[in-house]
């Protein structure tokens, strides 16, 4: 495992950043960790996901929670947003994987977790193995349920894994339907 945040945070050339460019404006972007097929990332990440281990989450929110609110990039954050799964695969997986890892980061960065106001409107199978076009073309649609709740807020969006970001980009293509939104993302791990 290669520590990502730390380098990101004093790097002038945020790669995560930099994925988004031209695609959606964000304030800030971070992630914990580096993400390569068959490395500790991706063997701890499948934990999560798939094996039950919610605990992998909150070690790393709090790993990543703690770095964050010792930085000053992320100081003006209002609330912590995950990025939903369909009703369909919470059920069968019994959880959202980025539950417990929203929950470390707004309470260390003493702002709420805002779940239910980002929605999944559409059942997709997992992606993990599509390129971002065909990500894109999958259609993946987010409904923002409450657009009260965030008008004026700056929000950190949160998900497991950024690979080409064509699911936070849509995630960010719904929230800025909110009048006067900021959005800054964090994941647990970022490929490139």
């Amino acid at each position: 495992m290669r520590f990502l945040q730390g380098r990101l945070a004093q790097e002038s050339e945020n790669q995560l950043e930099k994925n988004f460019y031209g695609r959606v404006l964000l304030e800030e972007g971070t992630a914990l960790l580096y993400y390569n097929v068959g490395n500790p990332t991706q063997k701890l990440l499948h934990q999560l996901k798939y094996k039950g281990r919610e605990d992998v989450g909150v070690l790393l929110g709090n790993w990543l929670g703690e770095e964050m609110s010792c930085s000053q990039r992320f100081k003006g954050i209002d609330s912590v947003v995950p990025v939903p799964l369909h009703p369909k695969k919470a059920r069968l997986r019994g959880y959202n994987q980025v539950t417990e890892f929203g929950r470390c980061i707004s309470r260390l960065l003493q702002v709420p977790f805002v779940e239910n106001v980002l929605i999944r409107n559409v059942y997709k199978e997992s992606q993990t193995k599509k390129d971002r076009i065909h990500r894109m073309l999958s259609d993946t649609i987010f409904e923002v349920k409450d657009l009260s709740s965030l008008i004026n807020k700056h929000v950190l969006l949160i998900d497991d894994v950024v690979t080409t970001g064509a699911t936070l980009e849509a995630c960010c293509q719904a929230l800025y339907q909110i009048p006067g939104i900021k959005i800054s993302v964090a994941a647990m791990a970022y490929t490139n």
